[in-house]
C-alpha cells in the first residue's frame, strides 16, 4: 500500500509540474475562433486560466475475474462473476492553456456501492459448488492531463489520460446454495480495504455557458485494479471449523459517463488576441 501510495504522489508531483508548465507558456483565455477575413485570431472568454470543477454520472462496470484461494484447496476461478453499475460523483481543480493545448487536473471521485456475485467453483472430487454475494465502493484520487482541440461549432473537443490510485472498501462475502454431503457450509468471509495503482483514457467535449463557466460532457475508461477478502470468516457455532479462505475480485473496470461544470477564475485575459 506505502507502494502504491508513493506512486500517486509520484503521478500528482508530475501533473502539478505540468500545471505551472502550461500555465506559465500560454496566454490568452479559454475557446479560439478564426476569422477569415485577417486571418487567425484567437477569441478569449475573460476567464482565468484555472477552474474549479463538479461532475456526477454513472459508471456501468465491467464483468470482473474472480478466484477463490484456500490453503487446503489451493486456488479456483470463480465463474459467473457479474459486477452492477453505479452512480458516481466527482470534484476537482485544474488549469491549462484553454483550447488548442493542454490543461491537466487533480480530481476526488467516488462510486457508490456496486453489487457483486458469482459462482465459485467446485473443488474436484467435493463438490460444493455456491454463489457468493457481496458489495464494493470505491474512492479514486486522479491527476489527469488533457489536450483541448479547439472550438467546432460552439463545442471544444479533447481526449485525455488519468493515473492515480484506487481504494475499494469491499463489504462481507456471504454464500447461498451450498451442495449437500459436505458438512458445513462456506462461511461467510470478512471484507477489507484495499488501495491500488488505477488509469484511465477520456475524451469528451465542452461548451461555454457564461464568461467563466464550462459544461463539460465525458467518457471515461477506467481500470481500478483489485480487492480481496481478509484472510479469516465470519463463523458461528452452527458453520462449523472456521478457514483460512479469501476471495478476489480481480480486474475492476468500468465504462462512465458524465456531466460535469467548470468554473474558472483568476485574472480576466483580453478578450481578442490575433496571432499570425
Amino acid at each position: 500500500m506505502k507502494c502504491v501510495f508513493k506512486v500517486g504522489i509520484a503521478v500528482a508531483a508530475v501533473a502539478l509540474t505540468s500545471l505551472s508548465a502550461v500555465t506559465a507558456s500560454t496566454a490568452g483565455g479559454l475557446y479560439e475562433r478564426t476569422s477569415v477575413k485577417d486571418g487567425p485570431a484567437a477569441y478569449h472568454s475573460g476567464a482565468g486560466r484555472c477552474y474549479l470543477r463538479g461532475d456526477v454520472g454513472y459508471s456501468y462496470s465491467g464483468d470482473p475475474d474472480s478466484t477463490s484461494d484456500s490453503p487446503l484447496y489451493g486456488t479456483v476461478e470463480n465463474t459467473g462473476v457479474d459486477m452492477d453499475g453505479a452512480f458516481m460523483g466527482e470534484i476537482g481543480i485544474g488549469c491549462g492553456s484553454g483550447s488548442r493545448g493542454f490543461r491537466a487536473d487533480f480530481t476526488l471521485g467516488y462510486r457508490g456501492d456496486r453489487d457483486v456475485d458469482g459462482h465459485k467453483s467446485d473443488v474436484p472430487g467435493f463438490h460444493f459448488p455456491a454463489t457468493f454475494e457481496t458489495q464494493v465502493s470505491t474512492l479514486t484520487a486522479m491527476a489527469n492531463l488533457y489536450y483541448d482541440f479547439g472550438m467546432i461549432r460552439n463545442f471544444v473537443p479533447y481526449v485525455g489520460v488519468g493515473f492515480g490510485v484506487a481504494r475499494h472498501d469491499l463489504d462481507d462475502v456471504s454464500f447461498t446454495g451450498v451442495g449437500a454431503g459436505v458438512g458445513a457450509p462456506f462461511n461467510n468471509l470478512r471484507g477489507s480495504d484495499e488501495t491500488n495503482f488505477a488509469w484511465s483514457l477520456m475524451a469528451g467535449a465542452a461548451y461555454q455557458i457564461s464568461e467563466r463557466a464550462v459544461l463539460d460532457f465525458g467518457y471515461r475508461y477506467i481500470d481500478m485494479g483489485d480487492v480481496s477478502t481478509a484472510r479469516g470468516d465470519i463463523c458461528s457455532t452452527s458453520c462449523g471449523t472456521g478457514s483460512r479462505d479469501k476471495l478476489s475480485v480481480d480486474d475492476i473496470t468500468a465504462h462512465e459517463f458524465k456531466i460535469g461544470l467548470r468554473y474558472h477564475f483568476g485574472h480576466s485575459a483580453p478578450k481578442y488576441e490575433s496571432f499570425k
